[in-house]
């Protein structure tokens, strides 16, 4: 029984708490239409009374989020593992990490609206993106997949560390 009282009690605070600072916006207005000088209005003793409130509620808030960011945390976790025990290569992750990348830079830059995977295979992935910026345009991006060789700057890196890893 005691548990239920303590646990309406809190939530009748709660409940309170942002009733109040729902009308705190009206309170002024009232004060003001019942003929309080300006000065009394905003006085330090209304926000005496309201200091203790917004701080309640901003704890609330904060413990709020720090949970949410827990469970996003635990999510990741969780999510992690299970990657690293599927079968992926480094090859596949960073094609996914390099895609990913893509998407925010341009989603970035172009305010990008929405996006689709159209089509996916080992070597391409067709992404459909719809861009909000003047003109609206709905464009497609086809990343596919290249060899070492092919791409000048990781050959050169390549050769660098194999040439480094010898000495």
């Amino acid at each position: 029984m005691e548990k239920t009282c303590v646990s309406t009690i809190e939530i009748q605070n709660k409940v309170i708490d942002y009733q109040i600072l729902d009308q705190k916006g009206a309170l002024p207005e009232l004060l003001d239409f019942l003929g309080y000088e300006e000065q009394q209005i905003h006085s330090s003793l209304v926000k005496q009374l309201i200091r203790p409130i917004f701080m309640r509620t901003r704890k609330k808030e904060k413990i709020q989020e720090i949970q949410q960011f827990r469970q996003l945390l635990l999510q990741n976790e969780s999510e992690y593992e299970s990657n690293m025990k599927n079968a992926e290569t480094k090859e596949q992750l960073m094609f996914s990490a390099l895609t990913i990348f893509l998407v925010f830079t341009t989603a970035g830059l172009a305010k990008l609206h929405r996006a689709y995977i159209i089509s996916q295979s080992d070597a391409e992935l067709i992404i459909e993106a719809t861009i909000l910026k003047q003109p609206q345009r709905i464009v497609q991006f086809k990343l596919k997949k290249a060899d070492n060789i092919k791409i000048c700057p990781i050959f050169l890196w390549n050769a660098w560390i194999q040439h480094r890893r010898k000495n």
